[in-house]
């Protein structure tokens, strides 16, 4: 079991809500929240390159079974949770990217095991006439999906509860053989990293992505100078980090498990390819990221602003 983190509260900004009953109920709320060995509550990253924008938002919350149960979450009937933990962090996720031709968003919600990492639930949503709504649970072996997709143009503007296209699938893995614990999700690589033992990655990760498992390694590679730039909000102050500060780099190791996983479809925060993870090794944050995108190459993603546990 992992060392616990005092409770602290943390506000979230993300700007996610659930639909229950016809009412929409915010997400955003102070809450309060016990995190493992990680000091960050919320992340903000940004790239510019080639015309291509992103913007990416993280933020941890505390949670429950409760609210992975609740509708529309009741659609996935009785279908079991990978673990039985007690305690449930819930990571959202806010992300808008822009480019030549188009602009889109995606919003999700990510249930985990602060324990062990294993991931319970995900909630990804695209909203718009070509969008849809995945929702993910995960067992001991495999993945439950249901994805619903509106049903024409006078659908796609009406809530995503309403979307009547609706498709079930299951995805079998078998962890144990693989040699992994429990399984996890990209974007949670990066709690994992920010709690990463500095010496070493340790044992691989089971890593479920798109419609495949993976597995992957965490593999630190030494540190290095390098400039930065990002805001840290902590006990209602804010302080700037900026300069060369001494990064260690992380990269990712990932080889194919289940039939069809391709590592070159392996995305983390929309970076594919050789993809690397950077920690301020001062404060564990992870303040950049490295790998390619479509329309982009090669593509660096920055760490603007971190919130801090109190």
């Amino acid at each position: 079991m992992m060392p616990r983190i005092p409770l602290f509260a943390c506000l979230l900004s993300l700007p996610l809500c659930c639909q229950s009953g016809g009412e929409t109920v915010p997400v955003a709320a102070v809450v309060a929240i016990t995190v493992p060995q990680v000091d960050w509550v919320s992340l903000r990253y940004e790239a510019n390159k080639m015309g291509v924008t992103l913007s990416t938002t993280l933020d941890l919350a505390e949670s429950s079974r409760r609210e992975m149960q609740a509708p529309p979450y009741s659609a996935l009937g009785n279908a079991a949770f990978q673990t039985a933990a007690a305690d449930v962090i819930r990571l959202g996720i806010h992300a808008h990217a822009e480019t030549a031709l188009s602009s889109y968003q995606t919003e999700g919600r990510i249930w985990f095991d602060p324990a062990s990492g294993a991931v319970l639930q995900i909630d990804r949503l695209k909203p718009g006439t070509g969008g849809s709504r995945k929702i993910y649970r995960f067992a001991g072996d495999g993945v439950l999906r249901i994805r619903q997709e509106p049903a024409g143009r006078n659908e796609a503007t009406q809530a995503p509860d309403s979307w009547t296209k609706i498709k079930r699938n299951f995805y079998p893995y078998a962890p144990i053989a693989a040699g992994c614990d429990v399984v996890t999700t990209p974007a949670l690589l990066l709690y994992r990293a920010s709690a990463l033992d500095p010496a070493g990655g340790g044992k691989p990760q089971c890593v479920f992505f798109d419609d495949a498992l993976y597995r992957v390694w965490l593999e630190p590679e030494g540190d290095a100078l390098r400039p930065v730039d990002y805001a840290v909000k902590a006990g209602g102050a804010t302080h700037k980090v900026s300069g060369n500060r001494r990064i260690q780099k992380v990269s990712l190791r990932v080889e194919p498990i289940t039939p069809g996983a391709d590592p070159a479809d392996f995305e983390l925060l929309e970076l594919r390819g050789a993809i690397a993870i950077y920690l301020d090794a001062a404060n564990r944050l992870p303040v950049q990221l490295t790998g390619e995108r479509t329309g982009a190459g090669e593509l660096v993603i920055g760490l603007v602003e971190a919130g801090l546990r109190d």
